[in-house]
């Protein structure tokens, strides 16, 4: 089942909740509705990639995707 993210904005809290179906509110534990939000996914490598620059400003070598 896919993981959503979800940020509520009265406690400013940022969330996951494993769910089967795209649900865009979720109920916070503070009372408030929680809107979803993008997931990003960051995989870190120990291989260096030539071909590509460096991220320093997220501290991780290269991102890949579909590998």
């Amino acid at each position: 089942m896919p993981i959503y993210e979800y940020h509520c904005s009265k406690c400013d809290l940022v969330y996951e909740r494993v769910q089967r179906e795209l649900i865009d509110f979720d109920m916070c534990d503070c009372g408030e509705l929680a809107k979803r939000v993008l997931s990003v996914l960051i995989l870190k490598t120990s291989k260096k990639s030539p071909n590509k620059p460096p991220l320093p400003s997220l501290g991780y070598s290269e991102l890949i995707c579909g590998e």
